[in-house]
């Protein structure tokens, strides 16, 4: 589960930003809040703001880290970061840290990098007695220029100097060693993240009607081989799409092509799938990463969930996520928006506004973090009207 992550000098992120997911006991006592035993987390959380703010930017940092733990070991250990600082400030680190449980363990895990290499990276976790609460460093590395290699404290991987890449984790590089707590931070990171953002921002599926086409078709590919997932698809589809039946499947020359067989009182037929609405296939595309990560208790991190869905439909989608019947794991979503209406449904807890300052820079804070906030607010009339921030400057 993630508890809050950080971000400096990343994309539009200048000054450090940081998104919390955790929650003291003024939170409201419902079911988009888990207990654990190291606090209560929200299993919701929406990032709203203006076009060109910096939403995307914030989301980027959790699949960007869950490159650096589980992906980054390439064929190439010399090869660059693909990190990418506020207007190309490269004097300055990118800083990243992300703290996550797994099971009843707590980790914080943090970066300083540059284009070039890994500056440092420290992995702690959270040690609570009857006493106190500690945090115990279990690696740490950090780059000796004058030396030209690493000062390591390292007392769980047994990694070597010359083991050490310049452009690899340490999680990643001691899991290809199958090492134990390496194996289990990476493949926690492995399947706890489902996301339509990529390295360079959302995968726009809308820009292109064909290669939104091509999107839905991979997607439904993913449900055929997944019978379970494509159940819940097609019951969930039913009920937004008048006369949904199910989907079938050909095969031409050895590749899917699928259509949507609709049930009317008057009649039935199948229509092929790129002959379908927009909205149709943009469901298909945005469940598959829902449904993943219901599936397996993660999050999904999804960008511009509202994208050409009705606000009723995009209300229904996140209230999944505070259903015990559909997430008995507690999953997470954590979602940009540009439909104000979704404040309707959430807590001050669970929404994040980000702006951009006069220099380019994003900043966000969270609903509660205002001064005088009250939970039984109309959020949605006060943002409208300007009170919380977060909203176009237009001129």
């Amino acid at each position: 589960m993630i508890h809050s992550f950080t971000g400096e000098n990343f994309y539009s992120i200048k000054d450090k930003v940081k998104v919390d997911f955790t929650v003291d006991k003024k939170a409201p006592n419902r079911t988009s809040y888990a207990e654990t035993v190291n606090g209560r987390v929200s299993l919701i959380e929406a990032v709203i703001g203006p076009n060109a703010s910096g939403k995307t930017n914030i989301l980027k940092i959790l699949p960007f880290m869950q490159w650096l733990i589980v992906d980054a070991y390439t064929d190439n250990p010399d090869a660059d970061l693909p990190v990418r600082p506020f207007g190309n400030n490269l004097k300055t680190p990118t800083k990243l840290s992300v703290k996550f449980s797994i099971d009843e363990r707590l980790f914080t895990y943090a970066f300083t990098m540059n284009p070039s290499r890994i500056l440092s990276e420290k992995l702690t976790e959270r040690s609570k007695t009857t006493e106190r609460i500690t945090s115990k460093i279990l690696f740490y590395r950090e780059w000796n220029k004058a030396k030209d290699e690493y000062d390591i404290n390292d007392k769980v991987f047994d990694i070597t100097q010359t083991k050490l890449r310049k452009n690899t984790s340490v999680v990643a590089t001691a899991f290809r060693d199958k090492n134990p707590l390496a194996t289990m931070i990476a493949t926690y990171w492995r399947d706890c993240l489902s996301t339509n953002v990529a390295e360079g921002g959302y995968r726009n599926y809308l820009s292109s009607p064909t290669t939104h086409d091509r999107q839905a078709n991979q997607a439904l590919e993913f449900f055929d081989n997944n019978q379970k997932l494509k159940d819940k698809l097609e019951s969930i589809l039913a009920r937004y799409d008048i006369g949904f039946g199910s989907f079938k499947k050909e095969t031409a020359q050895e590749v899917a092509f699928y259509s949507i067989h609709h049930d009317f009182s008057d009649d039935n037929f199948d229509i092929p799938l790129r002959y379908e609405s927009s909205g149709t296939k943009q469901m298909i595309i945005i469940l598959r990463f829902l449904l993943m990560a219901l599936e397996e208790g993660g999050i999904a991190v999804i960008d511009e969930l509202d994208s050409n869905l009705h606000p009723e439909i995009v209300e229904e989608i996140v209230s999944m996520f505070s259903s015990p019947e559909f997430n008995p794991k507690g999953a997470q979503l954590f979602f940009s928006s540009h439909s104000p209406t979704i404040l309707l449904t959430l807590d001050k807890y669970q929404v994040v506004f980000t702006e951009k300052d006069e220099n380019g820079s994003t900043d966000t804070w969270r609903l509660d973090s205002i001064k005088g906030v009250r939970p039984d607010e109309n959020y949605y009339a006060k943002y409208i009207a300007g009170a919380y921030g977060g909203v176009p400057n237009l001129r």
